[in-house]
């Protein structure tokens, strides 16, 4: 069914349109970012005794295969020998 819209519908449209961007745009910039989370962890004190909370948080298991080849995995897949 084809529905005409008058200047007035269009322009309130358009209005309501335009008012939900900017409710969106609002959201997204106080919603904390990558960027911010990284940037407050590397601004704070460094560690200087060990910290089970943040070693739980970051790795995911450690293999040990010899004395010589131990790997930790973390949770992001990365995988390091230690």
């Amino acid at each position: 069914m084809l529905q005409w819209v008058t200047m007035d519908g269009w322009s309130a449209a358009m209005k309501q349109a335009r008012c939900s961007s900017m409710r969106i745009s609002r959201r997204l910039l106080t919603k904390p970012t990558a960027r911010n989370c990284w940037s407050s962890f590397f601004a704070q004190e460094p560690i200087t005794q060990f910290d089970e909370r943040l070693w739980s948080s970051l790795v995911d298991f450690v293999t040990v295969y010899s004395e010589k080849d131990i790997r930790v995995t973390f949770k992001d897949g990365t995988e390091i020998q230690a």
